[in-house]
């Protein structure tokens, strides 16, 4: 019990370290968004999604190896095994050395054709357009092998300076697009900071793996024993990244072949704060991924179950109360953040994928359990349905509704497919009963439903920016004192407790 409780306590704090950068990333956008908005134009912004759609969508040339290099990396290093450890970080490294090369070689000779088929606008921006897309080109592939150390360093154990390399970088990025854009600096210019920005941050990556593990050699070599291993397991990944990049991307893709740039802006706004709240996915999964991954080896279930389930209700509680007051206070928010023109558009979008945010949010313990114990099988099946569901669903919605449509389309696809796949894993990995988990489960829905409610009569009273201020303050403070009394079991009341003492113990240890 007590070592469970040690381990819980590590994971619970690794996540609440990435959900307090996610915030952060998320303040920040709060101000950059609707300020490159003005200075940019919709237009010129709108490119910002079109090639972040290139760059997902390219980011599948690393053929699953990323998760994979997280897995078995996680799994060497827990056994104590240099060795292992050094031919699983050499196959990593090749493989997406190789994938980020011919990612930003496909982007850059491929402009023309990226361009002319998804960036709609005035034919003045034409060459703008082109030369942001190959500005964009060298940013994927170095983000490639960004994304790649950082799996390596998650794997290794190194949270923290993780945590804080990915928060720097974050900062820089958002303060220098405003710097730029305040002094009238171009499109081009914004993209060329976040080029130099990105570089430092793989330096700063490297430099960190150096450090925290001896087996680690930058340069790319091979084992075939271990590259077999892992690309058998990485084929499943693969064809799972290429249908999660289609079930997120496919409503902005579909916006952009039937509607303006414009159009796809109103959308990728409310799509940023998704994308937002979908970063405490990454919080959650942060810590549980490497930790599921090292203990695949051992036959005891029980302390992977525990977790599994308190991953699971954690997600909820956290989610909750953001998730509802943005579906609930969408118009207010908005139109208190940007002009009324463009948030009487974005509301409805925001509402539904507000609600996306926490069914895929929920999505990420069963699919990283699934990776962790090697039945990556699981996660393709359920990308692919949802991608079907998704890329049906827009189709059918966006000619009509526009980026309501979109939002719409990923929202439900998404709620379709993920119910049925968190109780499937649970029951198949792990012999959770359905109607076990469901009872664990109850605590955080009902939680949902109450802060859900309090939002309602806030907007009831008043659909103002001070009545949702008013509301969401009450109404955390109440949810708050429901979780301490009612929603929260007594082992998450511990370590929570043994978190907040640590932080409290800080300032008088320093």
């Amino acid at each position: 019990m007590g070592e469970l409780s040690t381990t819980a306590r590590r994971l619970a704090g690794a996540s609440i370290g990435q959900g307090l950068a996610t915030v952060w990333s998320a303040a920040l956008g709060l101000f950059t968004t609707p300020f490159l908005l003005g200075h940019l134009g919709a237009a010129r912004y709108g490119m910002f999604a079109v090639i972040s759609v290139v760059s997902s969508y390219l980011s599948n040339l690393e053929f699953g190896f990323g998760h994979a290099s997280l897995r078995f990396l996680a799994r060497a290093h827990a056994s104590g095994n240099l060795s292992d450890e050094q031919t699983v970080f050499g196959a990593g490294l090749t493989v997406f050395v190789a994938g980020a090369l011919l990612a930003a070689g496909l982007t850059f000779f491929g402009a023309h054709i990226i361009v002319s088929d998804f960036a709609h606008g005035s034919e003045s921006l034409h060459q703008t357009f082109l030369a942001a897309v190959r500005i964009g080109a060298p940013i994927i592939g170095v983000s490639m092998l960004s994304s790649f150390t950082a799996a390596s360093l998650q794997a290794l154990g190194q949270y923290g300076r993780l945590i804080f390399l990915s928060w720097l970088a974050g900062t820089l990025l958002s303060v220098s697009a405003v710097t730029i854009a305040a002094a009238g600096g171009s499109l081009l210019a914004i993209m060329a900071a976040q080029l130099v920005i990105n570089s430092l941050l793989l330096l700063a990556y490297c430099g960190l793996l150096i450090a925290a593990s001896s087996s680690v050699v930058l340069h790319p070599h091979l084992s075939s024993g271990t590259f077999a291993a892992m690309a058998k397991f990485s084929g499943w990944l693969m064809l799972a990244g290429v249908a999660t990049q289609t079930m997120v991307q496919a409503p902005t893709a579909v916006l952009s072949g039937f509607k303006t740039t414009a159009v796809v802006a109103t959308y990728q706004v409310p799509n940023i704060i998704f994308q937002q709240l979908t970063g405490f996915v990454g919080a959650a999964s942060f810590g549980f991924l490497p930790f599921a991954s090292a203990a695949s080896a051992s036959d005891d279930p029980g302390p992977v179950r525990a977790i599994y389930i308190a991953n699971l209700r954690m997600t909820i509680l956290v989610l909750a109360p953001l998730v509802s007051f943005l579906a609930v206070f969408a118009d207010p928010l908005l139109t208190f953040w940007l002009p009324r023109h463009f948030a009487s558009q974005a509301a409805a979008p925001l509402a539904l994928l507000s609600g996306g945010s926490l069914v895929l949010g929920a999505s990420a313990a069963p699919s990283d359990l699934a990776r962790g114990y090697g039945e990556a099988q699981l996660v393709t099946i359920y990308t692919t349905l949802t991608a079907v569901a998704v890329a049906a669903l827009a189709l059918l919605a966006v000619p009509g509704h526009g980026a309501t449509g979109a939002a719409f389309a990923l929202s439900v696809g998404l709620g379709i497919v993920t119910i049925p796949f968190i109780f499937l894993v649970a029951r198949r990995i792990l012999d959770l009963p359905p109607a076990a988990l469901l009872r664990d489960l109850l605590g955080p829905l009902c939680a949902l439903c109450l802060v859900a409610g309090l939002d309602v009569c806030g907007r009831l009273l008043a659909d103002t920016i001070v009545s949702a201020a008013i509301t969401g303050a009450t109404g955390t403070m109440i949810y708050l004192w429901a979780n301490a009394k009612v929603f929260l079991d007594s082992r998450e009341r511990r370590v929570l407790g043994s978190l907040l003492r640590r932080v409290r113990a800080v300032p008088a240890t320093s």
